[in-house]
């Protein structure tokens, strides 16, 4: 027997089934909402359970077909209870106490810190109790001591801000976007170690409570007099990176041009970056320029696709609702093309006058004036995502095939569907597909029953 597990206390649909005897996990999935929040900044709770009640389910019945499993194994729901915001944490026990319901199986509720504090159990070498957590996410920081399960005692915890929080607001002033946390750390990895002096909050304190809220305000501090300065100054202070023994300059921005700040360069790269720079008779050729990773999403419309067989193509109907077969019986098989660019072209835009040469001592190489940079990043990952909808009251299943294309051959095949109950909506998915050197574009082959519609088709690709 097994239990099914939901979390939407946050910004993620995740649900996973774990073997009850075994501890095995018999499949898991996860939908991140951070595309959704990122263009507010932060997570928008009413936005957050709106999206948790289109996902939930179809995550739900898309694992369980896709690892062939019954909710007939079910023998209880696990499901967050709380700490999380409130109407998440509803959609999530809503659903759950409907499953639990049906099957006529008890629900566990689930304390969402103490699941993390216990998770290092479920590892393959699990800590032997008792031991310490430091539990950090996005609303709580807590030291715990763990003597068992159930028993626990807080030793420390944070008197004002999480640490996910505070990442999150140092993030936002710096306008690097939500969550703040991976893009900080990208940006740290580079930083100049001594460029800034920010307190450490109660470290000579006599116990293991933490804060935050002075290192943001500190933070807010260093950014208003940055703010302040001239563009001039700004570069003096902020742009100048010294590297190897002669001092070469650099100056390129991150991802953006309002905090001079954020400005990084290759400090601890410093001999590779050196030699990059260094041209014939150290005149520089072409300036190191940051790393940059992203996520690059696109909506490809239904309209796009088109029936396989051209007699049919009068009965695909393009609506509101997207693609849809009119047919009253039968399936039109339709394709969808997908684009695949194997690097996107990168812009980095630098201020007006990134390293002055006028600025430097006579013995100083300075990297070339720079207005705008653009290189090419290769795609690392691709994801694809497939939104069908039932338009009937019957029940309708939706299989789909995803086709690699080298050239005009096919090299590889993916199939994959979604059950849809009526007037439901599903998803298919492939994720993390690794596209091959020789890829040149993807296609989705569908066999479209009657009375559904494709809405869209999304791509995202990690480059």
């Amino acid at each position: 027997m097994a239990i099914l597990g939901i979390e939407t206390s946050c910004d993620e649909t995740a649900i996973a089934v774990i073997d009850s005897t075994s501890k095995k996990v018999l499949c898991e999935a996860l939908f991140s909402q951070i595309d959704l929040h990122n263009l507010y900044g932060g997570v928008v709770p009413e936005l957050a359970a709106r999206d948790h009640i289109s996902r939930l389910v179809p995550l739900i019945k898309n694992e369980f077909e896709k690892n062939d499993l019954s909710f007939e194994i079910l023998d209880a729901i696990a499901v967050s209870k709380g700490p999380g915001l409130r109407g998440p944490l509803l959609v999530g026990n809503t659903i759950a106490n409907s499953i639990a319901y049906a099957l006529k199986i008890p629900v566990i509720n689930v304390h969402h810190m103490e699941a993390h504090l216990l998770m290092p159990l479920l590892d393959a070498n699990p800590p032997s109790l008792p031991f310490v957590s430091l539990l950090v996410s996005g609303g709580h920081t807590l030291i715990v001591k763990v003597d068992e399960g159930g028993r626990y005692k807080i030793m420390g915890e944070t008197k004002d801000d999480a640490l996910g929080e505070a990442f999150d607001k140092t993030a936002k002033l710096l306008n690097l976007g939500y969550p703040g946390g991976p893009e900080i750390e990208k940006l740290a990895k580079l930083s100049q170690i001594d460029r800034f002096r920010f307190p450490r909050p109660m470290i000579n304190s006599d116990c293991l409570n933490l804060s935050f809220s002075g290192l943001k305000t500190a933070v807010l501090y260093a950014v208003q007099k940055l703010d302040s300065l001239s563009d001039e100054d700004n570069k003096r202070r902020a742009l100048k990176v010294p590297v190897a023994g002669n001092r070469i300059f650099f100056a390129g921005e991150a991802t953006h041009e309002t905090h001079p700040a954020t400005v990084v360069g290759a400090l601890q790269e410093g001999e590779r970056a050196a030699k990059e720079v260094h041209g014939v008779n150290g005149i520089p050729k072409n300036p190191p320029i940051l790393s940059y990773s992203g996520l690059d999403a696109q909506i490809i419309p239904a309209s796009s696709c088109k029936a396989l067989d051209p007699a049919t193509s009068i009965q695909l109907q393009s609506k509101e609702s997207g693609l849809t077969n009119t047919k009253n019986i039968g399936d039109i098989t339709i394709t969808c093309p997908i684009d695949y660019d194997a690097n996107r072209r990168v812009i980095y835009s630098c201020l007006n006058s990134c390293c002055p040469i006028s600025e430097f001592s006579e013995d100083a190489i300075c990297a070339q004036v720079l207005t705008k940079v653009e290189r090419d990043k290769p795609t690392e990952v691709m994801s694809i995502i497939l939104e069908v909808s039932n338009l009937t009251s019957n029940s309708r299943s939706v299989s789909c095939q995803l086709n690699e294309y080298f050239g005009k051959k096919i090299n590889n095949s993916l199939r994959n569907r979604v059950n849809l109950n009526g007037n439901g909506i599903g998803m298919i998915s492939w994720n993390n597909l690794r596209p091959a050197n020789n890829l040149s574009s993807y296609g989705i082959t569908c066999d479209l029953p009657s009375q559904t519609a494709i809405a869209y088709v999304e791509t995202r690709a990690v480059y």
